[in-house]
């Protein structure tokens, strides 16, 4: 009963807050997978360019931009008249409104934006070229001169900032003037927390590159012959009574330094320079999205709904691992922030385990709100799971005791959860109902057979020799369960079935592979590149459902080349990264289709960038400083490098080239050399 009256509940304040919000995407951004656009070119400098001429328009996208203060969905077409139209929408992570659930972070939609006027009248700019590389950049033209409008959010601000940069290449100097359609936009006091009011407007910044609210300038200046000048448009929400000042100059230096971070820091290199550049922004898109909130940093997945929140899947399953090799500190103390959140929420009470509750499925609200609606859905697995690899690829002893305490209570929990069969049960899985699961559903079985194998290697590192046995011994027993109980016969492939009973294939059958179960591996990769599931670079849900999601097929992916069918995974990563990098909606993964518009959320991102760190490299770290490799090279490469690996706070390349596996520390000096077989596994210990 209680448990009704909570989804009741629940539903009406996800209807109350839906009502309240404004709509995340305009009309003519909400566009099906299969629409038709103009292929976009890579660049040198790793700029991803669309050219309006002789495209096909209107060209319609939109990305998603963040700092630690705010996010921005910027939605964007361009007319047949080469005409460019901008919808921003911004959300706040920090300031929340009511009922104050998961959804409820303040946001506003900025639907005006900046207009140019040359010696009295209003520019009409043409788009000659769309450029995305952590900003979003319209390079116009217009009477002879050229416009470069660059948006990119603020690190330290709630604010999204447009540089308008303005050439005279003309024979005659000319007067240029900025104007927006911007009035106040003030919010109702009723629908936020402690009724504030949040007041959101559009300024521009003075000649010292500062904006104050309240006191934008007249900005008008004079270009000479051959001559440049640059505006700077503010789009900002803060609280009616508080002002708020944007130094938009250290701003830019802040963002481009991220970038240029995000690029130089964990890499990769391949015969294939898309793949190298695919890679590092989806690097920038899976690291920009962390948020200081009051209860800290936090990790959260964006797409207009999910902002100071975390889950077990997406911030410490998904993205957890990565940031514990990619060496971004920021990343890492966001990380470790989750973890303590969720270890706070593990069930102290003296009941048996059998009687205790698992952690939440999500911590919302900045900290202050738990949501746990989809019952258990496998989520002390995940959490664990990633928690583990997370504490592995530190290498941080003190550190790696606190974590192995949450640990334990997971594994103690996943064992009260198991059935004579060596099933583990659990209520739902990650997609939370929306399809079929079963009461013993694959995922939560491999998903914990990781947790076992990682937990155990952890408590080896901790001296808990043990729980070491212990524990690989439970990982060993579930993963003959999980052959001997899934295996089956679906729609005429030997593969997994995902539940008892199911008849249809469903694309989670990727995840033995992932987690190093090699069985029926080739059956399961011909059903998830086959026909009945696979289909222009996505990947359905079920057989008998359109649904897609990309997370599955990037696990897919990662799991094919750990299983080494190259050939059919390189495939599907080339098809899916000229899609996605390249495409109709570039250049990000995206979370689903039909449902939330194909949003760039990102643990997604981190997601994709796995496959080439554990599935082409094949790297699984077993403890602290001590790593496996087992290469998986499609046929036509002759080399895979990965740059700025680290693991336990030391920065190594690995390269593997001319049948050598050899790996560098940041002097270029040689700590390993070993032959190299493709797909054989080599142990490395980078603490000699």
């Amino acid at each position: 009963m209680r448990k009704s009256y909570g989804a009741i509940r629940f539903g009406i304040n996800w209807l109350t807050i839906n009502r309240r919000l404004p709509k995340f995407f305009p009309e003519w951004a909400k566009l099906p997978p299969n629409y038709e656009l103009s292929p976009r070119v890579l660049l040198p400098d790793g700029r991803v360019r669309a050219v309006m001429e002789g495209a096909t328009l209107p060209f319609v996208d939109h990305i998603e931009m963040s700092g630690y203060k705010a996010s921005h969905i910027v939605s964007y077409k361009v007319d047949a008249e080469r005409r460019a139209e901008v919808f921003i929408h911004s959300a706040y992570p920090d300031f929340r409104m009511v009922p104050n659930v998961t959804e409820a972070s303040y946001s506003h939609n900025f639907t005006y934006g900046t207009r140019l006027f040359v010696n009295g009248k209003r520019l009409a700019e043409k788009t000659r070229f769309i450029d995305i590389l952590g900003k979003l950049s319209f390079i116009n033209e217009g009477e002879g001169l050229d416009v470069k409008r660059e948006f990119f959010p603020a690190v330290y601000t709630t604010a999204i900032i447009e540089k308008i940069v303005v050439e005279n290449p003309t024979d005659n100097p000319v007067d240029v003037e900025i104007k927006t359609l911007s009035g106040e936009y003030v919010s109702v006091s009723k629908i936020s927390e402690e009724g504030q009011e949040y007041l959101s407007r559009v300024d521009f910044a003075d000649e010292d590159g500062k904006m104050m609210s309240g006191l934008s300038p007249f900005v008008s200046k004079k270009v000479g012959v051959g001559e440049s000048v640059v505006f700077y448009a503010v789009y900002y929400t803060r609280p009616k009574d508080e002002d708020i000042l944007v130094d938009v100059r250290y701003e830019e230096k802040k963002r481009n330094a991220f970038i240029a971070e995000r690029f130089s820091g964990l890499r990769i290199e391949t015969p294939n320079p898309v793949f190298d550049a695919a890679f590092s922004h989806a690097v920038i898109r899976g690291s920009e999205s962390i948020f200081d909130t009051k209860g800290g940093l936090m990790h959260s997945p964006g797409g207009g709904s999910y902002y100071g929140a975390i889950w077990t899947n997406d911030n410490v399953e998904y993205a957890a691992p990565f940031f514990g090799y990619a060496g971004y500190d920021t990343a890492n103390k966001a990380v470790l922030n989750g973890i303590r959140m969720f270890g706070e929420e593990i069930d102290r009470s003296g009941v048996p385990y059998k009687r205790k509750k698992s952690i939440p499925s999500s911590i919302y609200a900045c900290g202050d709100g738990k949501w746990a609606l989809a019952g258990d859905r496998g989520d002390c697995q995940m959490f664990a799971s990633g928690a583990a690899r997370f504490a592995l690829s530190i290498g941080d002893k003190q550190l790696a005791e606190e974590i192995f305490r949450y640990v334990e209570f997971c594994v103690e929990y996943t064992k009260s959860r198991t059935d004579h069969r060596g099933r583990v049960r659990s209520d739902s899985d990650e997609l939370e109902g929306r399809f079929p699961h079963g009461k013993y559903n694959l995922s939560t079985n491999c998903i914990a057979y990781d947790m076992y194998l990682h937990a155990g290697y952890l408590a080896g590192e901790l001296g808990r020799a043990d729980l070491k046995y212990e524990y690989l011994n439970h990982a060993a027993a579930l993963r003959n369960s999980i052959v001997k109980n899934f295996s089956s016969t679906v729609e005429g492939y030997h593969t997994f079935k995902y539940f008892n009973g199911n008849k249809i294939l469903r694309s989670w059958i990727c995840l033995p592979m992932c987690f190093g179960i090699y069985e029926n591996s080739k059956d399961t990769a011909d059903a998830l590149f086959g026909e009945k599931l696979y289909e222009d670079a996505a990947l359905k849900t079920a057989s008998n459902r359109n649904a897609v999601w990309d997370r599955s097929l990037l696990f897919a992916i990662r799991g094919a080349f750990k299983a080494g069918i190259r050939e059919r995974s390189v495939n599907a990563l080339t098809e899916y990264t000229l899609s996605r990098f390249l495409g109709n909606h570039a250049p990000y993964p995206y979370e689903a289709y039909p449902e939330g518009n194909r949003r760039h959320l990102s643990a997604e991102s981190l997601l994709y960038a796995r496959i080439f760190i554990e599935g082409i490299l094949g790297l699984q770290v077993v403890g602290f400083g001590k790593i496996t490799v087992a290469p998986s090279l499609p046929k036509e490469w002759d080399f895979f490098r990965v740059r700025r690996l680290v693991i336990a706070d030391m920065p190594v390349d690995v390269v593997v080239e001319n049948d050598e596996i050899t790996v560098y520390d940041q002097m270029g000096k040689v700590i390993s050399r070993q032959p190299f077989i493709n797909g054989q596994k080599v142990t490395l210990d980078l603490n000699i």
